[in-house]
């Protein structure tokens, strides 16, 4: 605490004052979300204390504290982000207000994520492996929220039968184990196999399979005589992606299981602290944004040929 405080640099010149930081992981925060940088609240009829920037701030140094009550969390960042990043006018200063102006600046999450992929693909360009393909691995698993008449109206009752569930699907960037992209939904999982020929699957909808042309995917196996792995792709051509190769790839994807460890043990989200619907996906979405942007944080410390942070 107090480490992170913003400094007034005056020997830019010209007159003009820049902002800097003490702690170099805040420094770092900010250049992950590079895409706020002077932008306006989209909803505030007048100057806010709690910028677009100044909250993602703080609701990134929130979710990395990984304990400790909302409003607890809020005070600490606020003690860290003590003026606004524009060195003009100081963050808010109640927990409330930054609720508020997150529910109000939830449109600039999909801004947000642009900016992060932008800087996992400049890491995964520096150092292309994995037969010249981008991994990308997929995984879901449940959140629990408290049982309250919001959430469950937002998310309904769980597969537990007892409280709401909310249901993240992540895209993983493996040679950084960064989450690429995220969705926020109900607890449940809406495709099926619809039919197998030969070594093409058809998948698609359960309930839609008359109105949505279904995924034509390619069926790999790898593995052992005795212990088989199936495997599907929509790279149809062995050419393109061999069963080998696959198998390789495929074996380099378990670092999502490791990134849900990571989230829910390390970071504290195994369940959820918000009230309502609205809050409790704000406060899993910029869970993920912080998760991404200590990913970026760790490959960078550990140097580009070393091992994804996941994998620490």
């Amino acid at each position: 605490e107090g480490q992170g405080r913003v400094i007034s640099n005056g020997t830019v010149g010209g007159g003009v004052v820049a902002s800097e930081y003490r702690h170099p992981v805040l420094s770092r925060i900010s250049e992950c979300l590079e895409n706020l940088r002077g932008v306006e609240d989209p909803k505030a009829s007048r100057a806010v204390r709690w910028t677009p920037l100044a909250a993602g701030m703080a609701a990134t140094l929130m979710a990395l504290e990984g304990s400790g009550s909302l409003g607890e969390r809020c005070r600490q960042a606020r003690e860290c982000l003590s003026e606004d990043l524009t060195g003009e006018r100081r963050v808010g200063q109640t927990y409330t207000g930054l609720l508020k102006a997150l529910e109000r600046q939830a449109e600039l999450i999909p801004r947000i994520w642009d900016g992060l992929r932008r800087q996992i693909r400049s890491k995964w360009e520096s150092s292309q492996e994995d037969h010249g393909w981008m991994l990308l691995a997929a995984d879901g698993s449940k959140e629990m929220l408290p049982r309250t008449e919001a959430n469950e109206e937002q998310f309904g009752i769980g597969d537990n039968g007892e409280s709401p569930q909310a249901f993240i699907t992540v895209l993983i960037e493996v040679s950084t184990g960064a989450p690429w992209d995220v969705q926020i939904d109900r607890a449940t999982w809406p495709f099926g196999v619809v039919k197998r020929v030969v070594q093409t699957v058809y998948a698609g909808p359960r309930k839609r399979q008359r109105e949505v042309e279904p995924l034509r995917l390619r069926l790999i196996r790898v593995g052992t005589k005795d212990a088989p792995v199936y495997l599907l792709t929509n790279v149809l051509d062995p050419k393109l992606l061999s069963n080998r190769a696959a198998g390789e790839i495929y074996r380099k994807r378990w670092g999502v299981e490791v990134f849900y460890r990571t989230f829910k043990q390390t970071m504290g989200f195994a369940k959820l602290r918000s009230r309502s619907g609205v809050r409790a996906t704000l406060e899993l979405s910029w869970g993920l944004i912080a998760a991404a942007i200590a990913m970026l944080i760790g490959v960078e410390a550990l140097g580009a040929k070393a091992a994804p942070a996941w994998r620490g």
